[in-house]
């Protein structure tokens, strides 16, 4: 260590708010790359400064030299999370680093924890909806926990009840799990929220068919099968369901004309997504 550099460090060492002194020394690393000497500065000088802004800007500083400099993604990720508490910008950007370098860690339930601390400071509801539909693409595809994949896909639903991708992903988990009241639920929360003709039919079919055969209710199966016979006039096989169920035989062309002035009465609906495999996972940092 040359004399200047270890003169400067006393210096910090006994008073960190000496600013010619730290920023002298600060410099000096910098100029010959001394990373690992650069980032405990940071550090020491953030433990000692007089404003949470400050400390929280000088770990920022030492997470960002140590990803970048020292490789060290692990220590990164801790520096960068004490960092967060002083933070006066509420620390969204900070969130979703560290959630990048967790996913090249594949450190997922760390990941979630971030995803959680990320999303309830998130205020956009589109923004956080799609951050917990990533968050239960990572439950199922990494950690196989379909039961906490639903929750955040509920969770996306209620910060953004337009969310298609959160709707299909928790619809397939609970059809693939023969949870049939849920899927009733989603399948009509979906059905009230959706416009385009030809989705609103295939949620209805399902939706009567899942009330008739597994959930053992007529009544409300016959309501899904008459809505659906005012879509498609000619499903017959609708109406033969309806029919066995006692329902009022529908005119085919009266409900045909009145599908098509539906039809013609609405925008042009975006084409709907299929059901949603499980949700694309984040890319790594790089």
């Amino acid at each position: 260590m040359s004399e200047r550099r270890r003169e400067l460090f006393e210096a910090v060492i006994q008073d960190p708010s000496n600013r010619e002194a730290s920023e002298a020394l600060e410099q000096l690393l910098l100029e010959h790359e001394e990373w690992t000497d650069l980032a405990n500065l940071q550090v020491h000088l953030a433990e000692h400064a007089a404003e949470p802004a400050e400390a929280s800007a000088r770990l920022q500083r030492a997470g960002q030299i140590t990803e970048e400099q020292l490789s060290d993604a692990q220590r990164a990720v801790e520096l960068y999370g004490a960092s967060l508490e002083g933070d006066p910008t509420g620390g969204l950007e900070t969130l979703a680093r560290m959630r990048a370098i967790l996913v090249g860690l594949e450190a997922w339930e760390d990941y979630l924890q971030v995803g959680e601390a990320e999303a309830e400071r998130t205020e956009d509801g589109t923004a956080r909806a799609a951050l917990l539909t990533e968050m239960g693409g990572i439950l199922e595809s990494r950690l196989g926990d379909a039961e906490r994949a639903v929750i955040c896909y509920q969770a996306a639903l209620e910060s953004d009840p337009t969310s298609m991708a959160a709707a299909h992903a928790a619809q397939r988990i609970c059809r693939d799990a023969g949870a049939h009241e849920m899927l009733a639920q989603l399948l009509d929360f979906e059905l009230e929220r959706t416009e385009a003709l030809e989705r609103r039919a295939a949620l209805l079919e399902e939706l009567g068919n899942l009330l008739l055969n597994q959930l053992d209710q007529p009544e409300m199966a016959k309501v899904a099968f008459g809505s659906l016979l005012e879509l498609r006039p000619h499903d017959e096989g609708a109406r033969a369901i309806l029919e066995s169920l006692g329902g009022v035989e529908l005119d085919p062309e009266a409900t045909e004309a009145e599908a098509s002035e539906a039809a013609e009465a609405q925008p042009e609906a975006a084409e709907e997504p299929e059901a949603a495999e499980a949700a694309e996972e984040p890319e790594a940092a790089e």
